[in-house]
């Protein structure tokens, strides 16, 4: 029975990977005044970021990020992105589709 469950795993990690079933969604950060430097740092250390940006225009970084749904987005915002110092508001996009 545990074999089977093992091979039951790397068959839905497989058809994940063909089809790429995961959420993905770009994350605007506005920061406070001379810490988008720290800001970038911080999202760096979260392995949900694929990569994290500053930018010019309204927001200060744009961070795109990886999750397996739309949950796990919801709780990497507010429980990783939320508490990290200098972040004063947040935007999250979530990509409907890929090309």
């Amino acid at each position: 029975m545990r074999e089977s469950a093992h091979v039951v795993k790397v068959c839905i990690a497989k058809i994940r990977h063909r089809f790429d079933m995961t959420t993905r969604a770009y994350i605007m950060i506005e920061t406070a005044a001379g810490k988008s430097r720290d800001v970038i740092k911080a999202l760096s250390s979260i392995p949900a970021v694929d990569a994290a940006n500053a930018v010019t225009g309204p927001y200060d970084v744009i961070v795109e990020v990886t999750a397996q749904d739309l949950n796990e987005i919801g709780d990497l915002v507010s429980r990783r992105v939320h508490t990290i110092n200098g972040i004063s508001r947040t935007l999250t996009c979530f990509v409907l589709e890929r090309s």
